[in-house]
């Protein structure tokens, strides 16, 4: 395997990861509500979503580029909403600092789905892997 392409992999990833979005900071109030093992869960569903978007470029870039642009809106509006959901459910819970009962917690297997879910909805997600199909696509 060629060292540049595993660098320049690694540099598009980081890139790609590092900045702090919605997913990022839901990550941080998983932690901040529920601990440090909620947010690792929740962590670990985001990385799967990259893990998934990169084994499906590495197995279809033409065929997988198409679909996420094709998708893209809808994929979009689903995360949109979700985001809206869990919104209205944080305002709804209370004062700051409020302690949660352990046994109204989500349980960890529901953070993880829906992190990965949310990470394959996020449209910033989604835009940089088309850019780098496209981008990869055009030589």
């Amino acid at each position: 395997m060629d060292i540049s392409l595993f660098l320049k992999s690694l540099l598009i990833g980081i890139s790609i990861a590092a900045p702090v979005g919605p997913i990022g900071l839901l990550c941080m109030q998983r932690v901040l509500d529920r601990g440090i093992i909620a947010g690792v869960i929740s962590g670990l569903g985001a990385a799967s979503a990259g893990a998934l978007y990169g084994v499906l470029a590495a197995f279809s870039l033409t065929t997988i580029a198409v679909w996420l642009i094709d998708y893209s809106q809808a994929m979009a509006l689903t995360g949109a909403l979700f985001l809206i959901y869990l919104g209205i459910g944080f305002l709804k819970k209370g004062q700051k600092g409020q302690v949660i009962n352990e046994d109204s917690s989500p349980k960890y297997g529901t953070m993880y789905l829906s992190t990965l879910l949310l990470t394959l909805a996020n449209l910033l997600t989604t835009l940089s892997f088309i850019a780098i199909f496209c981008r990869y696509l055009a030589g």
